[in-house]
C-alpha cells in the first residue's frame, strides 16, 4: 500500500505467477504493454485516497487521490479533503487527545486528523469522527481485501494456504485486518516496510527518510540502534 494505490501479487513456492500483459492506467483506458510480466492487482486504495460522499449518500474512498502534494489533511501540506491516513491516524492516535499524529521535538502539533473527517464525512452521515474513521478504513481493507482475492482465489489459489506478506508505506497498518477477512493464517512485515516501495527498492538502505520522533518506546530505540550500526535513515 502506497500513496494512490494498494497492489497485490502472488509469489508461489519461489515464484511469481506472471500475465501476459499489463495495462499501465487501468485495463479500460491504460496504455499496454504487450510483454511477460508479474501478474499484479491494484486498486484506488493508498494513503492519500479521498474519502467522499456519492450523491445518494453513500460513503466511497478512492478512486481519486490527495497524493503527495497536497497530501492527507494529517501531513499539514495544505490537504482539505480527508483521507484513509487521516482516518487511520484518528483511530490510532485519537484526535482529542493529540491533535492527529504526535508531537514533534519542536512541540508543534500537526492538523488534527478528525478536522476533515468531521466536517466532510462524519456530520453528513451523522457519525462520531471515530466511526466515520473506521468506515473509511474497513472500506480500504475491503478493497485490498479484493485485490488479494484477484491474484489467489480468482487464479484457483487458496489464499489460506499462503503467508501476507505487508509492505509499502502504509501496507502493515491494514495487513491484520485484511488477513483476518481471507482467513490468511500468517503475516510477516518487514523491518523496513518502505523500503519495499517505488522510491525506498533502488535506494535501499537510503530508502526516504522516516522520522523516528513518530515512533515510540521499544520501536523508536530499535529504529536509532539500526541507523547507528548502519541503517541509513531506517525506511
Amino acid at each position: 500500500m502506497a500513496g494512490t494505490t494498494a497492489k497485490a501479487s502472488l509469489i508461489r513456492e519461489g515464484e511469481p505467477t506472471m500475465a501476459p500483459g499489463y495495462y499501465v492506467g487501468g485495463y479500460a483506458s491504460g496504455h499496454p504493454v504487450n510483454g511477460a510480466v508479474i501478474d499484479v492487482v491494484e486498486v484506488g486504495a493508498g494513503g492519500g485516497s479521498i474519502a467522499w460522499i456519492d450523491e445518494i449518500g453513500a460513503l466511497k474512498v478512492g478512486p481519486q487521490s490527495a497524493g503527495a502534494d497536497p497530501g492527507p489533511i494529517c501531513y499539514r501540506g495544505g490537504g482539505t479533503e480527508p483521507t484513509i491516513t487521516d482516518a487511520k491516524s484518528r483511530i490510532l492516535f485519537g484526535a482529542a487527545r493529540s491533535g492527529g499524529f504526535p508531537r514533534r521535538p519542536d512541540g508543534a502539533r500537526p492538523k488534527a486528523a478528525a478536522q476533515g473527517i468531521v466536517r466532510k464525512i462524519a456530520d453528513p452521515l451523522k457519525m462520531s469522527a471515530t466511526a466515520a474513521a473506521q468506515a473509511i478504513v474497513d472500506i480500504a481493507v475491503s478493497k485490498m481485501s479484493l485485490a488479494v482475492r484477484e491474484v489467489s482465489v480468482a487464479k484457483g489459489y487458496d489464499p489460506r494456504d499462503f503467508a501476507l506478506v505487508a509492505s509499502g508505506g502504509a501496507g502493515p497498518l491494514h495487513a491484520m485486518a485484511i488477513a483476518r477477512e481471507l482467513h490468511i493464517p500468517k503475516v510477516i512485515v518487514p523491518l523496513y516496510p518502505a523500503h519495499f516501495s517505488a522510491l525506498g527498492m533502488p535506494r535501499g538502505r537510503r530508502a526516504p527518510r522516516f522520522h523516528p520522533h513518530l515512533l515510540c518506546g521499544s520501536r523508536r530505540r530499535r529504529f536509532q540502534a539500526a541507523r547507528k550500526d548502519g541503517g541509513g535513515d531506517g525506511g
